[in-house]
C-alpha cells in the first residue's frame, strides 16, 4: 500500500530506511547463526574460495568457514574451486559475523568420514569405540559390534577393501588400522 504521509522529511525517510536495512540484515544473520549452531563436530561439504599466508576460505553456502593450514593433513594439495569434505570444529556467532573453524587433519573427520561410508557403523551395528590419529602418517580406530554375527572389522574394510579405499582417498593414503 502506497502511503504519502505529510510532514516526512528528507532525514526521517533516511533514517527509516536505515532502520529497515538493519532489521533485515539482523534476521539475515539471524537465519545464518541457526542454520550453523548445529553444525559443530559434522562433516560438511565446501568449496575452496580463497587462500592466503596462513588460511584457505571455504564457501559453505550461506556463510564461509576458515581451514588454517595447519589444521590441513601434511602434504595435501588443495586447489581452489574444489569441493572439499572438512569437519567443522568450532561454531561461534556472538561476535561480528559468523566464525566456522574447520579442519581436515582432526580425529572426528576420520570418525565422521567412516560414519558416511559404512553403513553398519551409520545404523548402530558397528560403533566406533576410539579414534587415534596422527594426521598424514597413520590413524587407529577401535570399533566392535554387541552382534556376534557381526564382524566389526570386515564391516569397516568392506569387500576387497573398496569401503576403507573411499576413505583413503579422502584423507591422502595415510595407513588407517582398525583394531577390536
Amino acid at each position: 500500500v502506497k502511503i504519502i504521509p505529510e510532514n516526512f522529511g528528507r532525514v526521517a525517510v533516511l533514517s527509516a530506511k536505515q532502520i529497515i536495512v538493519q532489521k533485515v540484515k539482523e534476521a539475515e544473520k539471524n537465519l545464518i547463526n541457526e542454520e550453523f549452531a548445529d553444525k559443530q563436530d559434522e562433516l560438511l561439504i565446501g568449496t575452496v574460495e580463497l587462500e592466503d599466508a596462513d588460511n584457505y576460505y571455504i564457501n559453505l553456502g550461506r556463510s564461509n568457514g576458515i581451514l588454517p593450514k595447519k589444521e590441513c593433513i601434511p602434504g595435501e594439495k588443495i586447489e581452489m574451486g574444489k569441493q572439499i569434505k572438512v569437519y567443522c570444529s568450532k561454531v561461534d556467532g556472538s561476535g561480528k559475523g559468523m566464525f566456522i573453524l574447520l579442519s581436515r587433519n582432526h580425529y572426528g573427520f576420520l570418525k565422521r568420514l567412516f560414519e558416511l561410508e559404512i553403513p553398519e557403523i551409520n545404523d548402530g551395528t558397528v560403533l566406533v569405540y576410539s579414534v587415534a590419529r596422527d594426521a598424514g602418517s597413520r590413524s587407529k580406530v577401535a570399533v566392535y559390534s554387541e552382534k556376534t554375527k557381526v564382524d566389526p572389522i570386515g564391516a569397516c574394510i568392506g569387500e576387497k577393501g573398496s569401503r576403507i579405499a573411499n576413505i583413503l582417498n579422502e584423507i591422502g593414503q595415510e595407513k588407517i588400522d582398525i583394531v577390536k
